[in-house]
């Protein structure tokens, strides 16, 4: 029987890369199309694996396989490890396609996992954590051990962006609760109800000039975030200088 895997760093890309290739070819084999592994990204508890495929035999017809179809032989391919398989877009033209697939550890297991690394790593947050950074706000996906700088995998929520963060900065922002956030949802609602300058706007500056005075956050950053923090609420509102309340953010190749 098949170890649960519980993480996926590289050997384990590595093995469920092998296996859903092999399943693939296993199953496209009668449409003359040859598959070939095309890279993929891993970290946590995620995956995203691409498949090149390219049809060589024109004369075969091509008939009842399809994305669902594909993505019900990775799952079975997959299932053993206890891991969960979807399919995530991919490209085509010619006689040429690639697919992405996006595995997952499974519940349970997943949140064990990610629970045992946060403790070990000093996190004081889980995944689905939300948390600011310049103004743009996060959600926690997983934990990395194997990349101790940058060890929290976290998307960027108005994109859904990859990105690898250190942990003290969101340990400072999981101290207060998400506080800031919060804060600013709430004061987007006030001037969204048009309550602008009344007494509820003023009680939540009261609350942000609070919330930063804890943070203890260095030269004008303090300033520049309570500036966007009381500002009313725009489109791609961001704050552009580093906020000292978080660590240096770098995106997921």
């Amino acid at each position: 029987m098949a170890k649960t895997i519980t993480g996926i760093g590289r050997a384990e890309c590595k093995t469920l890369s092998e296996e859903a290739t092999a399943a693939l070819q296993r199953t496209l084999n009668k449409y003359g199309i040859t598959v070939t592994y095309g890279g993929g990204r891993y970290g946590g508890h995620t995956a995203r694996l691409s498949f090149d495929l390219t049809v060589e035999d024109m004369a075969k017809t091509i008939t009842g396989i399809g994305r669902e179809e594909l993505t019900a032989v990775i799952q079975r391919a997959v299932n053993k490890y206890g891991i969960t398989a979807t399919y995530s877009g991919g490209r085509y033209g010619g006689h040429t396609a690639r697919l992405n697939f996006d595995l997952t550890v499974g519940g349970a297991t997943a949140k064990a996992a990610s629970d045992r690394d946060a403790e070990m790593l000093g996190a004081k947050f889980g995944i689905g954590f939300r948390f600011v950074q310049k103004g743009r706000e996060y959600e926690v996906t997983g934990f990395n051990q194997r990349r101790p700088k940058y060890p929290v995998a976290a998307k960027r929520l108005s994109d859904g962006v990859a990105y690898k963060f250190q942990i003290e900065g969101i340990n400072r922002q999981a101290a207060q609760g998400g506080q800031l956030m919060s804060l600013k949802q709430r004061h987007n609602e006030v001037y969204a109800i048009g309550e602008d300058g009344c007494e509820g706007s003023e009680y939540l500056h009261t609350l942000i000039d609070n919330a930063l005075d804890t943070l203890e956050l260095q030269g004008d950053t303090s300033d520049r975030l309570r500036q966007w923090l009381r500002s009313p609420p725009a489109i791609g509102d961001t704050l552009e200088a580093d906020c000292g309340a978080c660590e240096p953010i770098t995106r997921i190749a």
